[in-house]
């Protein structure tokens, strides 16, 4: 599916859970933090940038909806969309099953990879391996690999 399909399909989603909320408006609140720039932080002027927002008002623009962003702090951004404080969130989020148990997820609209960088002097073997570990994976070999690089760097 191309990236624009699955744009598409998160901002229809949007709309749906947007009309439960707000029959007779076509304005969406959408939230993001605006704390972790390029993807989304605030200008000079206090106004959410960034690439989720450019994201999200170009698949508003399509669908003919006005759309308005606010930041909220990640540590309620949850919360906040559970009561109702706005229609959708457009930040980066790790699907979690804890996570999926309180919201609905759209399919990805950008993916990335996070790494964990140190240098060559630390002498760390496992990470010249090209070790990777999924760390919102439950998975016993993840687990595994955590556990004895926690071994390895003990005191450094």
């Amino acid at each position: 599916m191309t990236t624009f399909k699955v744009i598409l399909h998160f901002m229809l989603a949007v709309i749906i859970v947007s009309q439960a909320h707000a029959e007779d408006s076509k304005t969406i609140k959408i939230a993001t933090e605006g704390a972790f720039p390029p993807w989304n932080s605030v200008d000079t002027s206090g106004e959410p940038v960034g690439f989720d927002i450019d994201v999200g008002r170009a698949l508003c623009e399509r669908a003919k909806l006005e759309c308005v962003f606010v930041t909220q702090a990640w540590d309620g951004i949850i919360p906040a969309l559970n009561v109702g404080k706005f229609d959708a969130i457009m930040a980066g989020m790790s699907i979690t099953e804890k996570r999926k148990q309180v919201i609905a997820f759209s399919k990805p609209y950008a993916l990335t990879s996070n790494y964990f960088v140190v240098g060559k002097s630390l002498d760390l073997p496992a990470m010249d391996s090209g070790l990777k570990i999924d760390l919102s994976s439950e998975n016993q070999g993840d687990t595994t690999a955590l556990h004895a690089l926690k071994k390895i760097w003990r005191g450094k």
